[in-house]
């Protein structure tokens, strides 16, 4: 449980679309499981994703469109969201 406690902080946008889309588009077994995410190559997903496991489709999708519009409406503001590590990508400018 390496991300236990951080929620999905140290996720990028990026990885969260990637999950998310892979959620509407029937890829993955519900409840999330960390082997399911390993499966689909979202390898960096399954080691900060602590937060999203044993979710089922709603609540995955739901958390996951939470989480980004609340980044953004961030953005919008002028408020720079905390930077992802390096296993989630990139940080944000």
């Amino acid at each position: 449980m390496a991300g236990a406690g951080r929620g999905l902080t140290r996720l990028n946008d990026e990885a969260l679309r990637a999950l998310l889309r892979a959620a509407y588009r029937g890829k993955l077994r519900y409840p999330l499981r960390r082997s399911d995410l390993l499966a689909q190559g979202l390898g960096e997903l399954a080691e900060e994703a602590d937060a999203l496991l044993g979710l089922d489709e709603r609540g995955l999708r739901t958390v996951l469109a939470c989480v980004l519009a609340e980044r953004e409406r961030a953005r919008s503001r002028g408020i720079t969201p905390p930077a992802p590590s390096s296993r989630g990508g990139e940080p944000r400018p």
